[in-house]
C-alpha cells in the first residue's frame, strides 16, 4: 500500500501512480501515539510529542483525538533525514530499571529469614528455637493461632506471618539475638520486633504457663508412674528444689544494685526457684527475686510449700536450710553435713545415692539452653518473670534426657 505525507504542501509519496515503489530514499514514520496509561510521566512526554508533530504537520483537517492511523510523515521533515524514536530509547531503559529493581526486591524477599527455610532441617529447627522438631513449633503455632493475640503496641503486625513471628520470638530466646539483628533478618523494623516478641512471648506465658504449668504440681503417686532407676531409693521423693540466677544489667540506683548483687555471681542478678519432678519435668517456677535473696527466704516466700502434701519428700542441696519452714509431715532429703570430721559409712552411701538423683535433675534444667535466660537485656527486664517461665514451658518441650524415660 503507498504511502503519502500528509505535510501541508508536501506531495512525497512511496509509490508512482503504477503501484511501483519509489527509489528515492524517504520513510514514512506515523504520528506519535499517547500513552495514558503508563505512568505520569511516559503520558506526559507522548502527550506533548503527539502534539508538537501535530503542529509542525499544519494540516487543518488533522486533529488531536481524531489522527488516523493512515496518516504518515516523511522522513524530509526530520533534522537527521531519518526518523529516530527517541522515547522508545527511554522506555528501553525505564524498563530495563524496572526489571533490575523487580530482581533487586525478589532478592531481598528470598533473604528475609523464614520458617520455612528450616522447617526440614531439624538440626537447624533445633538449634534457632531451642525445640526438638518442626512439628512441635507448628503445634505452638497451632495453639497461638486460637489465642487472642493483643499486641503490645496496640498495632497489629500484618507484614509477616504467625509461624515467622513465633519463630522470631523463639530465636530471641533461644539465642538471644540482637534487635537489629533480628530485623536484618525478618525485614522488618526494630519497633516491629519489639511488638512481636513482646507480645508472642506473653501469649506464650498465658499459654503454657498459666493454662498449663501453674499451681500444679503432680502427685508423688503420679510421679511414682515415671519413676527413673536413680530415684528408685526416694520413692516418696514429690519435687527437686534448685534456684537459678539470670544476669541483668547494673542499675543507677545503689539500693536497688545491693538488693540484686549476687555474691555467689559476682554481679546484679536475679534470682528464681525451680522445682523438678524424679523424671526431669519442670513442675514449679517462682517469680524472680533479687540475687542477694537467700534460697531459704525465696522458698518460704513463692508458694511452693503451700502445694505439698503430708508423706511428701523435698530434695535438694546442702544449702537449702529449710527444715524448719516445711509443713508438718513434709521432710527433707539433702546430703549430709560433715561434722566430725569423717562421714560414717551410712552417710557417704546416702550422699551417693542423693547425688546421683540430683545430678540427674540438675541435668534436666537445661533453662540455659535458651541464652536470653543467661542475660535479659534492659529493655525486658520488667517482662523476666514471663520470660523466665515462658523458657520453662519450653524446656518441658525438649527431648527427656534418660533413655528410660524417653
Amino acid at each position: 500500500m503507498g504511502r503519502t505525507c500528509c505535510v501541508v504542501s508536501c506531495n512525497a509519496r512511496s509509490h508512482n501512480h503504477k503501484g511501483r515503489k519509489l527509489d528515492n530514499g524517504l520513510s514514512f514514520c506515523g504520528f506519535p501515539s499517547w500513552k495514558k496509561l503508563q505512568g505520569g510521566i511516559v503520558s506526559d512526554i507522548t502527550k506533548r510529542r503527539r502534539m508538537a508533530r501535530l503542529a509542525a504537520v499544519r494540516h487543518p483537517k488533522i486533529k488531536f483525538a481524531s489522527i488516523q492511523r493512515y496518516m504518515k510523515v516523511c522522513s524530509r521533515h526530520f533534522h537527521s533525514g531519518e526518523f529516530f524514536d527517541h522515547l522508545l530509547l527511554v522506555m528501553r531503559k525505564i524498563r530495563f530499571y524496572c526489571i533490575i529493581t523487580a530482581t533487586e526486591t525478589a532478592k531481598k524477599q528470598k533473604q528475609t529469614f523464614s520458617f520455612s527455610q528450616i522447617s526440614s532441617h531439624p538440626d537447624k529447627v533445633n538449634y534457632y528455637t531451642g525445640l526438638p522438631d518442626a512439628a512441635t513449633v507448628l503445634f505452638l503455632e497451632a495453639l497461638l493461632s486460637k489465642f487472642d493475640l493483643q499486641y503490645h503496641f496496640d498495632w497489629n503486625v500484618q507484614i509477616m506471618p504467625l509461624i515467622d513471628q513465633l519463630l522470631l520470638t523463639l530465636m530471641k530466646l533461644r539465642l538471644n539475638c540482637g534487635i537489629l539483628d533480628l530485623a536484618t533478618r525478618f525485614n522488618c523494623s526494630r519497633a516491629t520486633v519489639t511488638n512481636i516478641f513482646t507480645t508472642i512471648s506473653s501469649a506464650l506465658y498465658d499459654i503454657l504457663y498459666v493454662g498449663m504449668m501453674e499451681n500444679n504440681i503432680p502427685s508423688r503417686v503420679k510421679n511414682q508412674t515415671s519413676l527413673p532407676v536413680c530415684f528408685q531409693p526416694f520413692p516418696d521423693c514429690q519435687i527437686v528444689l534448685d534456684c537459678t540466677e539470670v544476669a541483668v544489667s547494673n542499675t543507677e540506683r545503689l539500693d536497688t544494685q545491693s538488693h540484686l548483687y549476687s555474691h555467689y555471681k559476682g554481679r546484679t542478678t536475679l534470682k528464681a526457684l525451680n522445682g523438678v519432678a524424679p523424671n526431669g519435668v519442670i513442675t514449679f517456677a517462682s517469680d524472680l527475686y533479687g540475687g542477694s535473696t537467700s534460697d531459704k527466704a525465696i522458698t518460704a516466700d513463692c508458694g511452693v510449700l503451700q502445694q505439698l502434701q503430708p508423706g511428701d519428700v523435698v530434695m535438694a542441696d546442702e544449702g537449702f536450710t529449710i527444715r524448719d519452714i516445711l509443713p508438718e509431715g513434709v521432710s527433707l532429703n539433702i546430703p549430709t553435713l560433715l561434722v566430725n570430721g569423717q562421714f560414717t559409712v551410712q552417710e557417704v552411701n546416702h550422699n551417693r545415692l542423693v547425688a546421683s538423683a540430683r545430678i540427674h535433675v540438675e541435668h534436666s534444667i537445661r533453662l540455659k539452653t535458651f541464652a536470653i535466660l543467661t542475660y535479659i537485656p534492659y529493655q525486658y527486664k520488667k517482662h523476666a518473670n514471663k520470660i523466665l517461665k515462658v523458657g520453662v514451658c519450653l524446656t518441658n518441650l525438649q527431648k527427656p534426657i534418660l533413655r528410660e524415660i524417653a
